[in-house]
């Protein structure tokens, strides 16, 4: 990600780096919403990053292209995803732990729930670079399809299943498989379940 240059001297060559990661057909991500606030210029994002680094909290980061960070600090570990990638700790046992994740019981494979230690520069590197590197710990959520991991493992469901999901309460699992399923943004993937989820409900009255 290149960030707005504070010097105008550099302004010049931030235009052309710019204009040519447009031409090469590259997305530049942004951050629109931090914790349901919509300032997310590079100091807010940078005193953010100091403060998980100080003590890690929640953050649910919205991007423009639909995606999102999601960080949830639980019992087991705090627990990181962002566009089909997954912090993981691989040396932690392979088993399911249901814990509260987004406010809702979920279950995951116990190597999600990772430490402080591996949480933090994954996070500050992703809110600063907006990037997912392996040497921190982000692999591909189709990783986990070699674990013991309920959710992930499998073919993906059908709408019917997973909007079942969604009215028993457990919506970040339905949003989850509903993405997975579609290759849908979270934004969109949350704004169709709950049209689907209505839509069912009127039908079902009216039967």
């Amino acid at each position: 990600m290149v960030s707005r240059p504070a010097s105008p001297l550099s302004i010049h060559a931030y235009c052309a780096a710019t204009l040519l990661v447009r031409r090469l057909g590259f997305s530049m991500k942004r951050f629109i919403e931090i914790n349901d606030d919509t300032d997310t210029s590079d100091t807010r994002v940078g005193a953010i990053a100091e403060q998980f680094a100080a003590e890690p909290f929640n953050v649910h980061a919205v991007l423009d292209d639909g995606d999102a960070l999601i960080v949830e600090v639980t019992e087991f570990g705090i627990v990181i995803t962002s566009a089909g990638f997954v912090v993981a700790d691989q040396r932690l046992p392979d088993e399911t732990v249901e814990a509260d994740v987004c406010g809702q019981s979920t279950v995951l494979n116990r190597r999600c729930f990772v430490s402080r230690e591996i949480a933090v520069p994954a996070v500050v590197r992703f809110l600063h670079d907006l990037d997912t590197p392996a040497d921190m710990g982000w692999v591909p959520v189709a990783m986990l399809n070699e674990w013991k991991q309920v959710g992930f493992a499998g073919p993906p469901l059908q709408d019917s299943a997973i909007i079942e999901l969604w009215r028993s309460g457990r919506r970040v699992d339905a949003v989850r498989e509903y993405r997975r399923a579609h290759g849908l943004g979270l934004k969109e993937a949350m704004e169709a379940l709950q049209s689907l989820a209505e839509g069912s409900g009127r039908t079902s009255r009216c039967t």
